[in-house]
């Protein structure tokens, strides 16, 4: 990882300038890149004719980490590079930001790229606090709550510097994907004290028995939540095995699906249900 080297590195880069069409062409004997060509060739030849010490940014290193962004932005045509205070990217398909001297820049595949943390950190101007959550929640189990905690204390204070710290307070570890992001954020607006993720659970004679996606152990409540691939057939009968074999062990085990969890009325009468069952549990929620 290559460190900021300003004395200002917790101020925010510039607001981007509109992009405009350039006489700069594209590198010899090859064709300009689709602005939706995000083939590690197609950003590096951008790169090749930005200012030194250019990186790719925002939107774009989302996309090429790998992070789950909303339909809106994953289509983005725009290739987004950070570069130099004081300097410019005019070309055609580009957005342009500046400060790249004040962010953390990593070497991915042969790309700069602004770091993990820096990323999601300047996609809070971009994203919902849930969604900012929910790329937390992933940057998190990849390489720690900490790499949001080191960005985000470089920040000078800002709305969207609020936005990110609000949602970092709210980030944690052990969500599988994004559903389980929304279904954790859910039960906790909804009365449940937090789950605990994806816990392995054994039997009494300690051999394994599952791994369940919230588990609140006091009241031996357990959820799991039901994506598309447990549809199939083969897969919903082995859902059911495991739920009699919870269930045997002393669980309660409730199966939620997408439109449970993304329908407020039916997700606060789940919530309802489970908090009835842990207070029948003798817990005091």
């Amino acid at each position: 990882m290559i460190t900021p080297t300003t004395a200002n590195a917790m101020s925010r880069p510039q607001s981007p300038a509109t992009s405009v069409a350039t006489e700069a062409g594209p590198p010899d004997g090859a064709s300009s890149p689709s602005v939706v060509d995000s083939s590690d060739w197609a950003l590096a030849s951008v790169l090749s004719v930005a200012p030194p010490g250019a990186a790719l940014c925002r939107i774009t290193a989302a996309r090429r980490y790998g992070l789950t962004l909303p339909d809106g932005l994953i289509v983005d045509p725009q290739v987004h590079v950070l570069v130099p205070s004081g300097r410019r990217f005019r070309r055609r398909g580009v957005t342009d930001w500046r400060g790249v001297e004040q962010r953390c820049i990593d070497d991915v595949n042969g790309l700069r790229m602004t770091s993990l943390g820096d990323t999601w950190c300047d996609l809070a101007s971009h994203l919902s606090e849930t969604e900012l959550i929910i790329m937390g929640d992933e940057i998190a189990n990849r390489a720690g709550i900490e790499e949001l905690q080191r960005a985000i204390s470089r920040r000078r204070h800002g709305r969207h510097v609020r936005v990110a710290r609000r949602a970092l307070a709210r980030v944690r570890c052990g969500s599988a994907s994004p559903m389980e992001t929304r279904a954790r954020l859910g039960f906790v607006e909804g009365g449940l004290p937090e789950p605990e993720l994806n816990v392995v659970l054994y039997d009494d004679s300690r051999e394994w028995l599952a791994q369940v996606d919230f588990l609140w152990r006091e009241a031996r409540l357990i959820v799991e939540y039901q994506s598309d691939y447990h549809g199939d057939p083969r897969r919903r009968e082995a859902d059911e095995t495991r739920r009699r074999q919870l269930e045997a062990a002393g669980y309660r085990v409730v199966f939620v699906t997408a439109s449970t969890i993304l329908r407020a009325v039916a997700r606060e009468e789940l919530c309802r249900q489970l908090i009835a069952a842990g207070r029948a549990a003798g817990c005091a929620w």
